[in-house]
């Protein structure tokens, strides 16, 4: 029997550690910026999150507003 330690357990129940999975947000560089948009989202209004935002997206002309 495993011991899991805190943070070891996917919603799943699976031990991630144990298989050798990398999280795919460790992978991902755009991820830094889901995690930053996130805490963002926890201390900033809906609207200044919708504005960030889409400052953001003009800013990197990825998509035409």
């Amino acid at each position: 029997m495993t011991i899991q330690t805190p943070g070891s357990v996917g919603a799943t129940g699976i031990n991630f550690r144990s298989i050798d999975i990398v999280p795919l947000a460790n992978l991902l560089p755009a991820a830094a910026d889901i995690k930053l948009a996130w805490t963002l989202g926890q201390t900033t209004s809906r609207n200044k999150m919708i504005e960030l935002t889409m400052k953001q997206l003009r800013e990197n002309h990825t998509m035409d507003i």
